[in-house]
């Protein structure tokens, strides 16, 4: 081998070791990027005429789930690979489409995913157009929910209960508001 080969040679090695170097330099100075993706579903109850259904003591239970998959919104999914954390800032939870005012009891929100459930009980309440269910963090249901979105799960958001009136129609509407913090390098 020529010293011109050598030295050549040489030089791609040193080269090859700066372009990687920088490569892992590069991640490390890279900024994060925090995005808030919010994940909004209804949950429609129907309860039919007392003539068509069965009921206990005049209460008529009901129960209703929507199924949220994070990796299906676009930032997601954009960024699926790179996510260093996820994090829930909070859940709103809002009556809507009330055809009358009602009143509930034994009314729970859970959160069920293939290994565990967890979520909020709201016990009796009377609902009308805008009434709000406290969803607090009193249990680690958050937190949960944030290991639950860390691992790239899918969910199912149940509403439960018992209405004293049939023949009524209500939406609850709710929005699951994270944070998510992403390196689009890679995690370093």
């Amino acid at each position: 081998m020529t010293t011109k080969h050598k030295l050549l040679s040489f030089l791609t090695i040193i080269a090859l070791g700066l372009f990687f170097v920088g490569c892992s330099q590069l991640k490390q100075l890279a900024p994060d990027i925090t995005l808030h993706p919010s994940f909004p579903v209804d949950i429609q109850i129907t309860i039919p005429p007392a003539t068509s259904i069965t009921s206990t003591n005049n209460s008529y239970t009901f129960s209703d789930s929507v199924t949220i998959d994070p990796t299906t919104d676009t930032l997601v999914a954009k960024y699926e690979s790179y996510i260093k954390s996820w994090e829930v800032d909070s859940i709103t939870a809002i009556f809507t489409d009330v055809s009358t005012p009602v009143n509930l009891t034994d009314v729970s929100l859970q959160i069920k995913t293939g290994t565990e459930t967890f979520g909020w009980q709201a016990g009796s309440i009377s609902i009308d157009n805008g009434t709000n269910l406290v969803l607090d963090n009193s249990q680690g249901q958050l937190d949960k929910l944030g290991q639950v979105l860390n691992g790239k799960q899918s969910l199912k958001v149940v509403l439960s209960g018992t209405s004293d009136q049939d023949n009524v129609h209500f939406t609850l509407s709710v929005k699951i508001n994270t944070t998510l913090v992403a390196n689009p390098l890679g995690s370093v």
